[in-house]
């Protein structure tokens, strides 16, 4: 409680109630707006109305860098297809030089057929030992065994795979144009194999061809759709009947089992498109249930 003697302290509004002074340096002192100096203008943000404009010399510096970026991977793969084309035409030449029969004989190991193909190669021509050579097929089956078993060791690859190459190698080899252009890297060396994969199932006289009328589309094509193309040209060129084909494709057909990692494999059966498609539904609908 209060004491009467103290009187309450003024309230605001009151004509005699004035603040205490501020201590020295507590407030700010006004500034003249005649002594301030010039103020720097605030930046305005670009309004709705005023498009961004890309800096064009950067934009042109991605695209020629984009260019320049794709270049280097397209340039390898023109030495790798060059590389491609000069193995396919040593897998030749290996195969040729393995059929020597002085070659084929000591592959073989066989003193009597070394002794053979030595008197033949002094006495006969190079052709006429070859031709004398044919009828020792046990050498060249060694040789072909030999060479094949060596380059898939070196190349750490199946020996089924090296045989699949020296055929296809043979094959492009046949195939003039298609390996010009496998070897300037104008083609890949998929685009090169689907070609002659299909070559090779026409007669001798209508192959070259059908090399002049798809290799143009091997240039400017994915290997998928070249190679649906490249069936398609088959199929309107080749003189002989579906009906006479089915036939003799029939002999052909064969299965064969790939073991692959993790306890898995892979079942390959060629066959007869009803019957494969047949088996192939009927697998789906099993795994299904």
């Amino acid at each position: 409680m209060s004491s009467p003697d103290q009187a309450p302290p003024p309230a605001p509004d009151d004509d005699d109630y004035s603040p205490e002074p501020a201590p020295p340096g507590s407030t700010p002192s006004r500034v003249d707006p005649a002594e301030a100096g010039p103020t720097q203008p605030t930046p305005t943000e670009p309004t709705a109305f005023e498009p961004y404009v890309p800096d064009p010399a950067l934009d042109e510096l991605v695209c020629s860098e984009l260019a320049r970026r794709t270049e280097l991977i397209a340039a390898q793969a023109r030495v790798i297809a060059h590389a491609q084309a000069r193995q396919a035409e040593f897998l030749v030449d290996l195969q040729g030089w393995s059929e020597d029969p002085q070659v084929s004989s000591r592959l073989h190991g066989n003193p009597e057929s070394i002794r053979l193909a030595d008197v033949n190669a002094a006495t006969l021509t190079q052709d006429q030992a070859r031709a004398a050579a044919y009828s020792r097929w046990e050498d060249r089956d060694v040789a072909r065994r030999t060479i094949v078993s060596e380059t898939a060791c070196l190349l750490r690859v199946a020996e089924r795979t090296v045989e699949r190459m020296m055929e296809q190698s043979l094959w492009l080899m046949s195939a003039p144009a298609t390996f010009d252009a496998l070897s300037t890297g104008q083609i890949s060396y998929r685009h090169a194999t689907a070609l002659v994969d299909q070559m090779r199932t026409l007669p001798t006289d209508d192959q070259e061809a059908f090399e002049q009328a798809v290799l143009p589309a091997a240039k400017t094509l994915p290997v998928g759709r070249f190679t649906d193309k490249a069936r398609r040209v088959r199929e309107k060129q080749h003189p002989e009947s579906i009906i006479t084909r089915n036939k003799n494709a029939l002999a052909e057909r064969r299965s064969y089992w790939e073991a692959a990692p993790d306890g898995m494999g892979w079942l390959h059966w060629y066959g007869t498109a009803h019957d494969t498609k047949a088996a192939y539904d009927r697998i789906n609908t099993m795994a299904v249930t």
